[in-house]
């Protein structure tokens, strides 16, 4: 190279502050010069900071005509850039660029790059390609002046130290490169020098450990546009296009920050963006290499959360505003399980504060996230069977989860075991408590709305509701206990209209409370169909409080209280109270109070509904205490005996009834007096002392004939006794088995009064002869005893006003057969000379009538037994007790009825007796009286 050249060379690079070694020089005098091995340094460092293996150097023709050196064109091959010492990480000169092959040209103000590749050691051998102009007019414009060095001299002095030192920050965060590019696109601008186009493109990319996201990426490519210079950071657009972006959910200090002490696995899940396109928008400050961005906006073709939980979210779409960093606005949608949702964000990455709005639908799949993110096991209380409609806020505070408020709307939930057909409300999750405020909820037909809150810690609950509720429904919240007590209710209709408080433990029944108000159009309790119940009950395990019972069944109702506690071991009864006012019918009335109280009331049978108050308790092993008060006026029976008329009070005792006010109608009389019942089952003992007044006899003829029929199985008799105008009073006092009418031991007294007595049927035909003769009687008295089946009567005296009659003898109740003997004494006179004729013969005061009664009660049989002189000192026994001792211990003498004497039948030959001796002086003998019609 000729001296003048090479001076001129040198002079250039020195007013650039650059110093240049050259090794061999080529001239050519057309202006070329080639050059091997140049070396170029700066003043501030001790070793070069280039090294060209060969340049090629076009020179301008007109100033190597002016003798000076000046390029038109260079192509540099094997060029290397080193990083000095004092501006490496490591302290010493490490290589920048390696083996680069570059082509420049100037003209004017303008430095075209025609070739630039190259890789950049520093920056993990990332390998850069450059091509276009630069305007260097504002890149020098606050140069010292220089003279007239070369443009790229020019440039490569001022900028160079800046450039390394900013290619050394970014080196740890290029070391994670993998087949990276960097491609520049060059326009020349005459404000900013240049517009540069830049493409990062490469296979992979690991971030480094110290960084804040310590992410990873497959296969991306960034492209942007900045300039080259900028007195102030200038706008730009960045575009990102990610095959794959993977971090781990611990790199979110915002999400997992103390994470670890509610759910460690937290910390150790995975993120992967699939198929990221996004375009961020920001400023670019060219002095400092940094993008600062302000919006981005983003599509995702997939999310992957992997993990125990794993959850992948399609069709992603972000906006994200960083203009107020470091507080961040973003919003998304996307879609879960194919199910849309949508998210807003507000987070201050300075204090790990968010508020992230999510509305749309939540897939199931969300509910296990959230409920390990949240460390409350939603999914142990509710599974999602399809995805509810949600508008929920959620808030975070110095990296903690503080609360999750908002509305929900969902179908076909499964909750503790209850499916929900819908379920929703307003709901709040903070401060560990899930409380749902304003919620309600559909089973069937059965609706409600109402709170519900949960203690997450002690799982506590309680729950408000108002609706259409049957508990069957709820039965898997609760143990046994809850479906054993409901399953007595039947709803055929409706659901009961209700209000529930429920409150207790999940877990744990000994804690349960449960306060219902229903009121139900149409029930079933226990069997007995009712048209209306009202009632307020307090329930808990083993325990039921009803403060308030109501019901109706047609015109029939029952009102009152009871509670009632379970042994908690065999669950079976251990004491019930109770007062209720009742005008049920008796079957409904034991069919709702229970066992026990069947038991008492099984004896009663009412024809029409009786007024009944009854108040006290029943308890196990048959303890008991009831004091009731009824009242009827329609027909009823007790042990299937006729009565009707009731009004009673009495008490229960354990096993013992005591009826110690009892008024009822008998016979078209008044009954009256006291009952004691006691014992169970077959060993029940059933005393009485009972009075009757002002009955009719030929009504309570009927009643006992009938009844004793029945109890013999037998269809009852008709009742042909019709004189209506005697009455009966009866005092009657008697104990024995209530379900053996025959085992019945005590006594009593009766008396019949009234017109006509003599012509009751109970006389068969003597009552017509009676009548036909001047006898008339009007009174009956007696006293008997009960003798189990034998109704026996010691003696009974029939009296009248001309008349007397003695008899005494049994009925036998078993068999329903009369015997008596009775003694008729007339006396007196009738002007009818028919009834006087047989007067006559009777009405001797010396002389007696002895008749004998036997057979049924409605066809007795009659017979004369004795006609003497001295009835009294018969057979020569003075004694009453041969007076009226029954036929088998007297002698038989029968007297034939007239009427039967005016038939064709013969005279029979005396008959002795079965036992004893015949008698003194047998009358004549006369056949046996048929029974009357």
């Amino acid at each position: 190279m000729p001296a003048f050249l090479l001076h001129s060379l040198e002079r250039q690079l020195a007013r650039a502050d650059i110093t240049a070694q050259l090794g061999k020089t080529r001239f050519d005098p057309t202006g070329q010069i080639v050059i091997e091995d140049l070396r170029l340094s700066l003043p501030q460092f001790s070793e070069p900071v280039a090294r060209i293996g060969s340049v090629y150097i076009q020179l301008d023709p007109w100033a190597l005509l002016t003798r000076r050196f000046k390029a038109d064109s260079m192509r540099a091959s094997d060029l290397a850039l080193y990083i000095p010492a004092s501006l490496s990480g490591s302290g010493t000169r490490e290589p920048l660029i390696e083996h680069a092959e570059l082509a420049l040209s100037t003209h004017a103000h303008q430095l075209d790059i025609t070739q630039l590749s190259a890789r950049i050691g520093g920056l993990n051998g990332l390998a850069i390609s450059a091509k276009g102009s630069v305007d260097t007019r504002l890149l020098l414009r606050h140069a010292k002046p220089r003279g007239e060095a070369p443009l790229s001299v020019e440039l490569f002095a001022r900028y160079y130290p800046q450039l390394c030192q900013r290619l050394g920050e970014l080196a740890q965060w290029t070391a994670g490169l993998s087949e990276a590019r960097l491609d520049l696109d060059l326009a020349p601008s005459s404000t900013a020098g240049a517009v540069a186009r830049l493409t990062l493109s490469g296979s992979g990319y690991e971030a480094p450990e110290e960084a804040a996201l310590p992410f990873s990426l497959k296969r991306f490519r960034a492209t942007t546009r900045i300039p080259l210079h900028s007195e102030e950071p200038s706008p730009a657009e960045l575009s990102l296009e990610l095959d794959s972006l993977a971090l781990p959910l611990s790199a979110l200090p915002l999400l997992t920050e103390n994470a670890s002490a509610r759910a460690p696995a937290l910390a150790e899940r995975d993120i992967e963006l699939v198929g990221l396109r996004a375009k961020l928008f920001g400023k670019i400050d060219t002095a400092q290499l940094r993008f600062s961005a302000d919006t981005t906006e983003a599509e995702l073709r997939a999310l992957h959360f992997a993990g125990a939980a794993p959850l992948t979210a399609q069709n992603l779409s972000l906006r994200a505003d960083f203009n107020a960093w470091p507080q961040l606005r973003a919003s998304a949608r996307l879609e879960v399980e194919a199910t849309p949702l949508s998210l807003a964000a507000t987070v201050d990455t300075a204090d790990h504060s968010a508020v992230v709005n999510a509305s749309g639908q939540l897939a199931p799949s969300l509910i296990a996230l959230i409920s390990e993110w949240t460390a409350a096991d939603i999914g142990r209380f509710l599974t999602l069977r399809t995805p509810p409609d949600i508008d929920l806020e959620a808030r975070f505070a110095d990296g903690h989860f503080t609360a999750l408020e908002g509305d929900f709307d969902a179908q076909a939930v499964l909750a503790r075991g209850v499916t929900f057909d819908q379920i929703g409300g307003h709901v709040r999750l903070a401060d560990g408590r899930f409380e749902a405020p304003l919620a309600y909820a559909a089973v069937g037909p059965n609706h409600a709305r109402g709170s519900y809150s949960h203690n997450l810690a002690t799982h506590d609950f309680r729950f408000l509701l108002s609706g259409q509720l049957d508990p069957l429904n709820i039965a898997a919240w609760f143990r046994p206990w809850w479906s054993e007590f409901w399953q007595k209710f039947n709803f055929p209709k409706n659901p009961p209209t209700a209000s529930v408080d429920v409150q207790g433990r999940w877990g744990d029944p000994h804690y349960s409370r449960v306060f219902v108000y229903a009121d139900v159009p149409n029930a079933n309790i226990n069997g007995a169909a009712l048209h209306h119940v009202r009632t307020r009950i307090y329930v808990r395990p083993n325990y039921y409080d009803a403060m308030e019972v109501a019901v109706r069944y047609g015109a029939q109702s029952a009102r009152g209280w009871f509670t009632r506690r379970n042994d908690p071991t065999t669950k079976q009864l251990a004491r019930q109270d109770f007062d209720f006012t009742s005008t049920l019918d008796l079957e409904r009335v034991g069919a709702l109070s229970g066992p026990e109280v069947q038991a008492a009331i099984a004896p009663f049978h009412f024809a029409e509904p009786i007024t009944l108050e009854a108040a006290g308790y029943v308890a196990a092993h048959g303890k008991r205490h009831l004091t009731l008060h009824g009242r009827t006026r329609g027909d009823f029976s007790l042990y299937d005996f006729p009565l009707n008329g009731l009004n009673f009070t009495a008490t229960i005792d354990d096993d013992t009834l005591l009826v110690d006010s009892l008024s009822a109608g008998l016979a078209e009389g008044i009954v009256s007096g006291r009952v004691h019942l006691q014992g169970q089952g077959d060993s029940q003992t059933l005393g009485f002392d009972l009075s009757l007044a002002e009955g009719k006899f030929y009504r309570w003829t009927g009643i006992l004939s009938q009844y004793f029929a029945r109890r013999r199985g037998e269809d009852p008799p008709p009742n042909v006794e019709k004189n209506t105008n005697v009455t009966l009073a009866l005092d009657l006092s008697a104990e024995g088995n209530p379900h053996d009418p025959l085992s019945f031991i005590g006594s009593g007294n009766m008396e019949l009064k009234g017109r006509g007595l003599g012509q009751i049927h109970l006389f068969g035909l003597l009552s017509e002869l009676l009548s036909f003769t001047s006898l008339n009687f009007n009174q009956l008295l007696t006293s008997f005893s009960v003798e189990r089946e034998k109704l026996v009567f010691p003696e009974v005296n029939i009296t009248g006003s001309n008349s007397a009659i003695t008899a005494s003898g049994h009925y036998a109740m078993d068999r329903g057969n009369l015997d008596f003997r009775a003694r008729v004494n007339p006396f007196g006179e009738s002007k009818f000379i028919l009834k006087s004729i047989v007067g006559l013969m009777l009405t001797p005061v010396s002389n007696a009538l002895e008749v004998r009664l036997t057979g049924p009660l409605d066809k007795p049989q009659w017979s004369f037994l004795h006609f003497s002189p001295n009835p009294d000192k018969r057979n020569g026994d003075t004694s009453e007790a041969a007076q009226l001792a029954p036929e088998s211990a007297q002698p038989s003498e029968e007297i034939a009825n007239p009427e039967e004497q005016a038939s064709d039948a013969p005279a029979s030959s005396p008959s002795p007796p079965a036992n004893g001796p015949p008698p003194s002086a047998p009358p004549q003998e006369m056949p046996t009286v048929p029974p009357a019609n």
